[in-house]
């Protein structure tokens, strides 16, 4: 039976845009193709809301282990 192992990533939002220090498209693409080269699956994307109105969204990867 397969095994994997799971890494979660949350990222806070702001009206809609990534609230990430020094965040540009480039830079997520680069830890995308840096989290595939060591074995990483993005498997799914959640958004969060809180009553507090604040936004997120969690980017959820799996390997086999």
């Amino acid at each position: 039976m397969k095994k994997f192992e799971y890494k979660i990533l949350q990222f806070q939002l702001e009206k809609g845009r990534m609230k990430i220090p020094g965040y540009n498209p480039e830079e997520l693409e680069k830890k995308l193709n840096q989290l595939g080269d060591e074995g990483w699956e993005l498997v799914a994307q959640l958004p969060r809301t809180s009553v507090a109105a604040e936004y997120s969204t969690v980017f959820v990867f799996k390997r086999e282990k």
